[in-house]
């Protein structure tokens, strides 16, 4: 009964969309994950587990925006917190449009694994949406970074970190140690 519950919370999925960069030659397209946590580190009735369940539910109402390509190696794993999701293509409205986006998904993370390349993302919004039952609560502005997950092939699935903002580590800096 407990690892089905617990196998319940793996399962539970949020949304999350954005548009790629405008290409040279003028075209731009969209892309959607189907995100969520490959691991659960809280016990589950915990008021922990219950944020991490309403954090992962507040992504689908940010405004995601590409800010930037960064070479994996610039990156300060230091800034790197929270839980590690895991986003996959979405499927779409019906099997051609999702076999479209695993390609568009695969060819982005192969990109990405082949110049060890991540993509630095900004999503506003979850604050109006927030009612401070997430981890972050009533955060405007979050910063993300999404590599692609190791693969000999090219990888079909990506991790998205948060980054650490001024917030997050003056909140770690004032809060009592547990």
């Amino acid at each position: 009964s407990r690892q089905l519950v617990r196998d319940s919370l793996l399962l539970r999925r949020s949304r999350l969309s954005f548009d790629l960069p405008e290409t040279p030659d003028g075209s731009q397209c969209s892309i959607s994950f189907d995100a969520t946590y490959q691991i659960f580190p809280f016990p589950i009735q915990s008021p922990q587990a219950k944020a991490l369940l309403a954090d992962l539910d507040l992504l689908s109402h940010l405004d995601i925006r590409v800010t930037r390509l960064v070479p994996l190696a610039s990156l300060d794993a230091s800034l790197l917190f929270g839980v590690p999701i895991v986003v996959q293509a979405s499927f779409e409205s019906d099997y051609a449009q999702f076999h479209e986006m695993q390609a568009l998904v695969r060819s982005l993370f192969g990109t990405l694994q082949q110049r060890e390349l991540a993509l630095l993302l900004r999503g506003k919004g979850a604050g109006k949406n927030n009612s401070g039952n997430g981890l972050f609560p009533f955060m405007t502005e979050q910063y993300f970074v999404l590599i692609a997950q190791e693969s000999p092939r090219a990888p079909s699935s990506g991790l998205l970190f948060r980054i650490a903002g001024v917030d997050q580590l003056l909140t770690e800096a004032i809060s009592p140690a547990e």
